[in-house]
């Protein structure tokens, strides 16, 4: 005897309340999203104070300031590698574009050129690679690791074969005075440098959690863009304090 087989799904049960989890809980959670880093910098600190051989030396404000003056390239990468990320990609050529920055900046002021044209071009060489990987990405649907791989190859042989193969030695000017040690045996003062990657790094901040740029950059915020004028698109999310969605134009590559 052929039976027909109940394939219905079963009824959803709509007695169970959705529990949320108690205030305390998500404060803590909240407290450990935001002060992980920070537990995990003082772990790291703990761990290279431990010898006694070594702590005399470290806790020190000299070495914390050689520490930040040596941090400072790799920083402000990062906070450009972090908008990167966050939107869902990846940039394998920032390395080799400093370097690139770095030559082209050297080299001009070898060549006599003022404080205000050296920095201009090496702006300018930055954005330029930035602008090739931003294109070749929109606009033939590749994958950034694949670009940025590749462009970390050719952004690195330019470098070279600027420098001739080797450090280029520039003489003194109001540039060196960006990271010189003025007081090596204190923490303060700290050099112009250091202010200049705390100041880019409290922008990024506040313009990443709490500008409506956040639409832009993280992926989850925005519903799909609708086509402007050319060359253009229309980013939107929904608003919490209006009703209506909130829209921000944006120039695609």
């Amino acid at each position: 005897m052929n039976e027909k087989l109940n394939l219905a799904k079963p009824p959803i049960r709509r007695d169970i309340p959705d529990v949320a989890p108690p205030a305390p809980a998500r404060r803590f959670t909240r407290l450990l999203n935001t002060a992980g880093p920070f537990f995990g910098l003082i772990l790291v600190i703990g761990l290279f104070a431990l010898s006694p051989e070594v702590r005399p030396y470290f806790l020190t404000g000299a070495n914390f300031k050689i520490i930040l003056v040596q941090t400072v390239i790799v920083a402000i990468g990062a906070l450009g590698m972090t908008m990167i990320i966050v939107s869902g990609g990846i940039d394998l050529s920032v390395g080799s574009v400093v370097a690139l920055s770095s030559v082209v900046a050297a080299t001009l002021v070898v060549h006599g050129q003022s404080t205000l044209v050296v920095v201009v071009a090496a702006f300018a060489v930055g954005g330029f690679i930035g602008l090739i990987n931003g294109s070749v990405i929109a606009g033939f649907r590749m994958m950034p690791f694949i670009v940025t791989l590749g462009m970390m190859g050719i952004v690195r042989g330019l470098s070279k074969w600027l420098a001739g193969n080797q450090t280029v030695n520039y003489p003194e000017t109001s540039l060196n005075n960006l990271m010189a040690l003025s007081d090596p045996d204190h923490l303060f003062p700290l050099p112009a440098g250091v202010w200049i990657a705390a100041g880019l790094a409290t922008g990024t901040a506040i313009v990443m959690r709490r500008t409506s740029l956040d639409a832009i950059f993280l992926p989850s915020a925005p519903t799909k863009p609708r086509r402007g004028f050319a060359g253009s698109a229309f980013l939107c999310k929904k608003s919490r304090s209006i009703r209506w969605p909130e829209c921000f134009l944006v120039w695609r590559v």
